[in-house]
């Protein structure tokens, strides 16, 4: 980070040589302060960049002018020009010289300070299969789903795989108190549940070694987590009995099933996991599979199935949430190539930024005139243009021999 600051004060022509001001805050204000840097090819004017807060000052300096300190820079190097202010009215600021290296210092403490890039976590659960047969295709179900999140995080330790004697309650509980110490509000959490569950008509179970856990013990330990954008596929039997106690205005929900009623192993699983690789979920071809792009991949596949079959179907998947557009479960092999240059994959963090605010502006069309929504939508939609040029730009230079 250090290095990062000196490559940072350098583009602005501050050296170890440099006067550099430090203009402190009204006590009133919150914003923080300022550094200072003279740039002789800038002339009289000087760039200023936001480096710490206020907080970080243990005392407040004496006051100063202004202009005694940009009349002579070898004495404001040195030391502290007093003069008292005009008006007791007049906010309160001080100037002082400080040296390359406090600013630097102060300057990381700012970056150390920022948010960090919004993870995407996901957490897959194998339950029990009971019979072999149903055990082998669950674990292949969560051996496919591990890989394919694991190019899309792109960091194997935000993929976490709970199977077998280990899938138990207290180690579900353990690993969602790790991840909600771990994860922030910008990041996204993605939660799939392989295997077997069950209904009575009013609780939803998923079968795991011990005692199940319930759709409401889920929903408590999803609820405790402060990403703000969260995903639970749960591909069991009877699993439409889990939406009512799992949806929330910050999750989709899918099922592979309409009711608690629909008991049959589901097929939709199979068709779900095949949606996350093959490129013909990808309806918009930008190479990510969205979690609408999945369900509707999948949901058709399921149709098809019965209908060759010439069976009646026993299971509807079903989806709920607002943000499903937008939620990314899945990059394809081009997507994953190119974020391995981190320009790239910050481009395309920034693309699904927008992507996001499209979809939460069409979630609003109601609310607003039509005039000021297609006005919106217009702007969003040339911005995620732009964004997907530099993309493009971007993918071309890194693939060039």
């Amino acid at each position: 980070m250090f290095g990062r600051v000196i490559n940072i004060l350098t583009d602005l022509g501050v050296n170890h040589s440099t006067p550099i001001v430090i203009i402190l805050p009204n006590a009133t204000e919150s914003a923080g302060y300022r550094f200072r840097a003279q740039n002789a090819s800038d002339g009289p004017a000087a760039k200023e960049r936001l480096i710490a807060p206020a907080s970080l000052i243990a005392s407040e300096r004496p006051i100063a002018s202004k202009r005694s300190i940009a009349s002579d820079r070898s004495i404001a190097s040195k030391r502290l020009i007093r003069r008292r202010p005009r008006s007791i009215d007049a906010p309160r600021v001080a100037y002082r010289a400080v040296t390359f290296r406090a600013v630097a210092f102060l300057a990381c403490a700012f970056l150390a300070a920022m948010p960090l890039r919004a993870e995407s976590h996901f957490v897959i659960l194998e339950g029990l299969g009971g019979e072999s047969s149903y055990q082998a295709r669950f674990s292949g179900y969560t051996d496919d789903l591990r890989e394919v999140c694991e190019k899309t995080a792109g960091d194997e330790s935000l993929v976490h795989v709970l199977s077998g004697d280990a899938a138990r309650r207290e180690a579900i509980e353990e690993l969602f108190t790790q991840l909600a110490a771990r994860s922030q509000p910008s990041d996204s959490i993605a939660l799939f549940l392989i295997g077997h569950g069950t209904s009575d008509g009013r609780t939803y179970k998923f079968n795991i070694p011990g005692p199940d856990i319930t759709a409401t013990e889920l929903r408590t330990l999803l609820d405790a987590l402060p990403a703000e954008r969260q995903l639970v596929a749960v591909t069991t039997s009877s699993s439409g009995a889990s939406i009512d106690q799992l949806k929330s205005e910050r999750r989709v929900v899918v099922a592979a099933t309409r009711s608690g009623r629909e008991r049959n192993a589901p097929v939709f699983p199979e068709y779900w996991v095949e949606a996350l690789r093959d490129e013909a979920a990808d309806a918009d071809k930008n190479d990510a599979v969205t979690a609408l792009e999945a369900f509707n991949y999948a949901e058709q596949k399921v149709k098809n199935f019965f209908e060759k079959e010439k069976r009646m179907a026993t299971e509807h998947a079903r989806l709920e949430g607002g943000f499903a557009a937008s939620f990314t479960l899945a990059r394809l092999e081009a997507a994953v190539e190119a974020a391995e240059d981190p320009a790239v994959r910050a481009l395309m963090a920034e693309r699904e930024e927008i992507e996001h605010r499209v979809n939460d502006l069409k979630l609003r069309k109601d609310s607003l005139a039509e005039e000021k929504y297609f006005d919106e939508l217009e702007k969003l939609l040339v911005e995620l243009a732009r964004k997907q040029n530099e993309i493009d730009a971007a993918t071309a230079k890194t693939s060039e021999p």
